[in-house]
This record gives C-alpha cells, sequence and structure tokens, in this order.
C-alpha cells in the first residue's frame, strides 16, 4: 500500500473517531480515550435498555434506571471478538470480562452486570444481566487488581441461566 493511500486511510479513521466522540454528552458513543469496545457496549446498552449514563467521573457503575424512585446501577462490560487472528490464526472471543472493582457483598440490592459480547463487527452475539449479589459466586477475586475476575464460559452462562442467576437479554441489545 503506498504511503498517500495509509494517509488518506488514517484521515478517513479519524473522522470517523471523531464524529463518533460527538458535539455534546447526549451524542457521544465514545466518551473515554480509553476502550472504544467498552464505550460502545455502555452506549448501547444505554440506548436498548433504557439506562442513563454516569458522567466518567462515576466509581463502580456505568449506567442507572429510575423505577418507583429506586436507583437501579448498571455496571457494563464488553468484549470482542479479535478482528486479527492470533498467532494461531484463530479470531477468538475473549470471556473474560474486565476488573469488577469495589465489590461490596453487603451492598447488592439493586446492582447489575451487564455483559456484552460481540462480533468483530460490532454486532451483538451475546448479552446478559446479572445480579450483583452473585457475583462473588461466580467470580474469582483477585487481589494484585483489588477487585473480582468474571470468566463467562458457555457452559457457567447455561448452568447460571437454569438455576435463575442470570438472564440472557440479547435480543434486547440486537437489531436498529
Amino acid at each position: 500500500m503506498l504511503i498517500s493511500e495509509v494517509k488518506k486511510k488514517m484521515k478517513e479513521y479519524t473522522e470517523i473517531l471523531r464524529s463518533l466522540y460527538g458535539e455534546n454528552e447526549e451524542e457521544r458513543v465514545i466518551r473515554t480515550a480509553g476502550n472504544p469496545i467498552g464505550d460502545y457496549g455502555e452506549w448501547l446498552a444505554s440506548k436498548k435498555l433504557e439506562l442513563v449514563l454516569y458522567n466518567n467521573s462515576e466509581k463502580s457503575f456505568d449506567a442507572y434506571k429510575e423505577v418507583e424512585r429506586t436507583r437501579i446501577n448498571y455496571q457494563i462490560k464488553s468484549r470482542q471478538k479479535r478482528i486479527f487472528p492470533d498467532s494461531k490464526g484463530k479470531q477468538n472471543l475473549s470471556r473474560t470480562l474486565g476488573i469488577i472493582r469495589k465489590y461490596d457483598e453487603s451492598d447488592t440490592e439493586n446492582k447489575y452486570l451487564i455483559a456484552m459480547f460481540f462480533d468483530y463487527d460490532f454486532s451483538v452475539l451475546e448479552g446478559y444481566q446479572i445480579p450483583y449479589k452473585y457475583l462473588k459466586e461466580i467470580g474469582t477475586e483477585n487481589s494484585h487488581q483489588n477487585g473480582i475476575v468474571v470468566n463467562l464460559s458457555k457452559a457457567k452462562i447455561k448452568k447460571l441461566i437454569g438455576e435463575g442467576k442470570m438472564k440472557d437479554i440479547t435480543e434486547q441489545l440486537k437489531g436498529d
């Protein structure tokens, strides 16, 4: 590829990112300088589930919903299938979610984790809602990162849904 072609594509890429950043907070899909997959997951969940996004300084939770004068908090974690193959030629989907920090098992009422898995083109593959009260049971404590790591294998998902500890919200998250 010629340098001029690469420069043109990089300019187009930058313009796309700027458009996703938006002019004001209500238009923003990308809200941080961090992982755009996480930002997109938060934005999509807020639109599809009618949640209000906290500003980026809010600790532990990404969004909330008021239901009969009760605030329900949501932490949203997203993973995307690899765009580029790994060293073995596979385009795996990591099932390990980002660290859940500041977990307080004495304060889990009206708090949920939303886990979203995307294909490489950002289409929703799977989505789940998990009450916070089950996170310590289904995750692994990581003292080095000061939180809980949750890995949602297919077998674990099937078991948790069967036990009523997780809700499949994939269809709510799909579509235009």
